[in-house]
């Protein structure tokens, strides 16, 4: 038997005659001239890190992604991840370890990290910066950057696994593919995974709260990485966005976006875009892409055995995107 229902959704794909076939196809991600990460699994989360100033290449325009990361490396990252500027480092010079001889240009960042409780040591008096990180520090480190220190009661148990599980929970591990040590490339996945995590405070009792909020009730809202260190905003018109910062994402957005985002064209998301207004990221979507057969004459879409009905509302939202994309 057949179903039918009603479907509350943007169609984005081209018209042909009589019928169409719903699709999204990916499309080109730009916003790095770094010579040598194309087809690399992480990409987007390079070329993000690239844009936002938190990574960098080599002097040859390489990126070397498959480079092993070190622990002062990964400081480094950590600390432009949380858009502290140059000039505020100069007091972070030096610090208690007493194994950083040969790297005096890490010396503010780890110094900065440690006076943040962000790396703790060995518990010897040394940092180990020339030691390969692995990826559970690496998630340990953007996690109490994040906010989330020793004594938060969202960490259970003792380290690694703590962290592990919390880091698993917010989605931190993502498409990060080292299972030990960590390279460059998955350096950059995970900072880029947690970008969109909410920023955190704990207080002495171990509550853990949202750091950074505005509103409150229905209206009550709390920022993450993207907004509180790198300025970076939601993106597009207040008043076409949801308490929560959701809005329909245009195709336009998609054209000028740092990251490959064509599939979200038409999807209820929360987006974030840097200071020239570009999205670098999607938080969250809450949409759900078919595959079907919509029929113009009667206005219904097929998946299957299935029958949408489309309401007025979005059959006008779909001629609007049609009119938008017919370019392409």
């Amino acid at each position: 038997m057949k179903m039918r229902k009603a479907l509350s959704f943007v169609l984005v794909l081209a018209l042909v005659l009589g019928s169409f076939s719903m699709v999204f196809g990916a499309g080109v991600a730009q916003g790095s001239d770094l010579s040598d990460i194309s087809g690399n699994a992480n990409y987007d989360a390079i070329v993000a890190n690239s844009d936002l100033g938190i990574i960098t290449g080599y002097e040859d325009g390489s990126y070397k992604p498959a480079n092993a990361v070190n622990r002062a490396e990964f400081a480094a990252m950590i600390t432009r991840m949380m858009g502290v500027p140059d000039s505020a480092l100069a007091g972070y010079s030096s610090t208690n370890f007493t194994d950083m001889t040969g790297y005096g240009w890490a010396g503010s960042y780890v110094g900065f990290c440690a006076a943040k409780g962000i790396v703790n040591g060995y518990g010897n008096g040394t940092f180990g910066p020339g030691n390969t990180i692995t990826v559970n520090e690496a998630v340990t480190m953007v996690l109490r950057a994040v906010g989330y220190v020793s004594n938060s009661n969202e960490l259970v148990g003792t380290w690694p696994s703590n962290y592990v599980t919390l880091g698993k929970r917010l989605g931190i591990y993502d498409d990060v593919t080292s299972t030990a040590t960590i390279d460059r490339a998955n350096a950059a996945q995970v900072i880029y995974n947690s970008l969109t995590a909410v920023v955190v405070a704990v207080n002495a009792d171990g509550d853990t709260k949202d750091a950074y909020t505005t509103g409150s009730g229905d209206n009550y809202y709390a920022k993450n990485v993207l907004e509180v260190y790198l300025d970076c905003t939601l993106y597009g018109d207040a008043d076409d966005l949801d308490k929560d910062g959701f809005g329909v994402y245009p195709y336009e957005a998609a054209q000028d976006s740092v990251v490959n985002t064509m599939g979200y064209v038409g999807a209820y998301v929360k987006a974030f875009a840097n200071d020239d207004g570009d999205v670098v990221a999607i938080a969250e979507s809450k949409s759900t892409f078919l595959t079907g057969k919509y029929d113009v004459d009667d206005e219904e879409f097929k998946v299957g055995d299935t029958v949408y009905t489309l309401t007025e509302k979005n059959m006008e939202k779909a001629k609007a995107a049609l009119v938008n994309m017919k370019d392409i």
